[in-house]
């Protein structure tokens, strides 16, 4: 057991510590390693995260009970770091989480102190998610008396660029019910459609810009082949916003 912290706002501070050694952006040297130098961006916080995951045993007592588990494949990663602390008159357990599946990228810690008779008197935890749209910031506490919860998002793109896109962007409007066959079944044909009826298809193997083109052009078909060429390569394509001086 380790020397008591004194007080219930000690154990807080240093919960508070161990939530910023991972996710921190905190003033270093200059000879500090290039991924551990403060992140800038929320981008680099993920990245930083998964890196000071790896390197625990600099703040993770030593005393301490710890368990760490990393997991890569060619999609995948995952790693995650738990440990408890026991101070006199209170004991707190640290969970760490990293994941990415190549879309999608999170860093979620979790902290709950418990009291001598083990009772959980309070939970801490923070999160920084990275999707396609953006980032979200997810910061939660609860102890007997409160709950908190705070959160917000932070959009990839900038504002004003996503609005000129969604301006521009009708792709979204498109609605047909899309079955997915094999090219067995397709043969040469990329896609087709009935006209009047809300089917369509696609050839399984088409990814990407190509799939959405196919959707696209068959979602809209008209009975004319050449326009409907036309304005599926009008739909997907954005001008860039001139002004004049």
């Amino acid at each position: 057991m380790r020397k008591a912290c004194g007080s219930r706002k000690k154990i807080e501070e240093e919960i508070n510590k161990i939530i910023l050694s991972i996710i921190g952006n905190g003033k270093q040297a200059k000879n500090t390693p290039k991924h551990k130098k403060p992140a800038k961006t929320l981008d680099n916080i993920l990245e930083r995260s998964k890196e000071r995951i790896k390197e625990f045993k600099e703040f993770v007592p030593s005393e301490s009970y710890y368990l760490f588990l990393q997991q890569k494949d060619e999609n995948k990663e995952k790693i995650s770091l738990k440990y408890s602390i026991e101070e006199e008159g209170f004991s707190y357990s640290v969970d760490v989480d990293y994941r990415s599946d190549g879309k999608e990228e999170e860093t979620e810690i979790k902290v709950s102190v418990k009291d001598e008779v083990e009772k959980e008197i309070a939970k801490y935890s923070v999160s920084i998610s990275k999707e396609e749209s953006g980032y979200t910031v997810l910061m939660k506490y609860k102890d007997k008396d409160a709950s908190l919860k705070a959160s917000y998002k932070v959009p990839i793109k900038p504002y004003h660029e996503a609005r000129e896109e969604k301006l521009q962007d009708f792709t979204s409007a498109v609605d047909k019910s899309l079955e997915i066959l094999p090219p067995s079944i397709m043969g040469g044909v990329l896609g087709f459609t009935y006209l009047g009826e809300n089917y369509m298809a696609r050839r399984s193997d088409l990814v990407g810009r190509m799939a959405l083109m196919v959707d696209v052009h068959e979602a809209i078909h008209t009975p004319d082949e050449y326009e409907t060429r036309v304005l599926t390569s009008w739909m997907l394509t954005i001008t860039a916003t001139a002004y004049k001086k």
